[in-house]
């Protein structure tokens, strides 16, 4: 979900296995969100959407994907993305106690 701050809440970003080993004390979660224009993004996508379609016999044909690196002393095309990026990390700690799913009798 987005908030009207445009900040997702609520979204998933990975599984944390319950077990003795992991929930002994305490568990750390460490999580990186990268800030990217429009522009770059769509392009990674479609980066994505063309290394996944690989795979497929009937795939549609992919188009040339352009970046934004030119080559300036000739007019042969390059491939290339240059971008800058701002990454905001947060921390947590879950504690044994707030996980429900963790029997009594692991001490």
């Amino acid at each position: 979900m987005v908030s009207p701050r445009r900040q997702f809440r609520h979204v998933k970003v990975g599984i944390v296995p319950i077990s003795p080993e992991t929930f002994y004390d305490k568990y750390h979660v460490a999580v990186s969100q990268m800030a990217l224009t429009k522009s770059t993004f769509q392009l990674l996508r479609l980066i994505k959407a063309q290394k996944e379609g690989v795979t497929s016999l009937f795939q549609p044909v992919s188009g040339k994907l352009r970046g934004n690196v030119t080559r300036t002393d000739a007019d042969e095309e390059v491939l290339g993305l240059f971008y800058a990026a701002g990454i905001s990390t947060g921390t947590v700690f879950i504690e044994r106690f707030i996980c429900r799913f963790i029997p009594a009798t692991w001490n």
